[in-house]
C-alpha cells in the first residue's frame, strides 16, 4: 500500500460514510410502515437491515411504494449531518492538495443531491455517479470505474473509502485501494474481510493519500 504516495483521487460512499442519515433513515422507515397501516418494528430491528435498500425493507412489510418514505426523508433532511465533524475540514484540505473528491452512491440522484446540500458537502464534491449513473451497482466496480474515468485517473491512483461490504469490494474489484471507515454501518473486521487494506478512525487519516500533507 502507498500510504505516503500522492494519490489523484479520492471516491467516498454517500450514505454512512460522509453523512449520517441513520435516524432520519429509522425513522422514515416507521414512519411509512405506520402510515401504510402496519406495526411498525423497533429502531433497532430496523437497524439491523440498513444494509438493504428502502424498499426491499419496505416491501417485507408489504409496503409496496417508497412514496410514504421518500416524503418522510425530504422533511427530515434538515437533520442529517456529516457522520464525524473532521469531514469537511478533511474534505477542504483534499481538495486544497489538489486531490479530486467524488462521490459514488446507489442512492437516486435527487436524494442524494439533496443530503450533499443539506450537509454542506456540495460544495466540496468535485463529481457524484448515482444509482441511475450505472447499470450495475455496488458491489460490481461500474459505478466506481464511471468515477475514475471522470477524473482521468487510473483505478490504481484512486482511494475508494466506504463503510459497508458492497463500497470495499467494488473497490477491489474495481482496481482502487480500498479504505474502510471505523464510523458506519459495517464493522472494521467485517470491512477488513472484504479486502479494505485500511480501516480509518478519523478522517485526518486520509490526507495520507495526498502525499503526506
Amino acid at each position: 500500500m502507498r500510504k505516503s504516495a500522492r494519490y489523484k483521487a479520492i471516491l467516498f460512499d454517500l450514505d454512512g460514510t460522509l453523512v449520517n442519515s441513520t435516524d432520519a433513515i429509522l425513522e422514515s422507515l416507521r414512519t411509512a410502515i405506520q402510515t401504510s397501516g402496519m406495526r411498525a418494528p423497533d429502531r433497532d430491528v430496523l437497524r439491523t437491515r440498513l444494509s438493504e435498500s428502502p424498499g426491499a425493507i419496505l416491501r417485507s412489510f408489504g409496503v409496496t411504494t417508497t412514496l410514504l418514505f421518500d416524503r418522510s426523508f425530504s422533511e427530515r433532511l434538515d437533520d442529517l449531518q456529516p457522520c464525524h465533524p473532521h469531514l469537511p475540514p478533511v474534505l477542504d484540505r483534499l481538495q486544497a492538495e489538489g486531490i479530486r473528491i467524488g462521490v459514488v452512491t446507489s442512492l437516486p440522484r435527487a436524494r442524494a443531491q439533496a443530503m450533499l446540500q443539506a450537509t454542506r458537502f456540495s460544495d466540496r464534491v468535485d463529481f457524484l455517479v448515482a444509482y441511475g449513473d450505472t447499470v450495475l451497482h455496488k458491489p460490481d466496480p461500474a459505478p466506481i470505474l464511471v468515477g475514475c474515468t471522470h477524473f482521468g485517473c487510473d483505478p490504481s491512483d484512486t482511494v475508494a473509502v466506504g463503510d459497508m461490504r458492497r463500497d470495499i469490494v467494488a473497490a477491489v474489484r474495481a482496481g482502487c485501494l480500498a479504505v474502510g471507515v471505523s464510523w458506519g454501518v459495517g464493522t472494521s473486521e467485517h470491512l477488513r474481510l472484504a479486502g479494505a487494506a485500511r480501516i480509518v478512525n478519523d478522517p485526518a487519516e486520509l490526507l495520507d493519500y495526498a502525499g503526506g500533507a
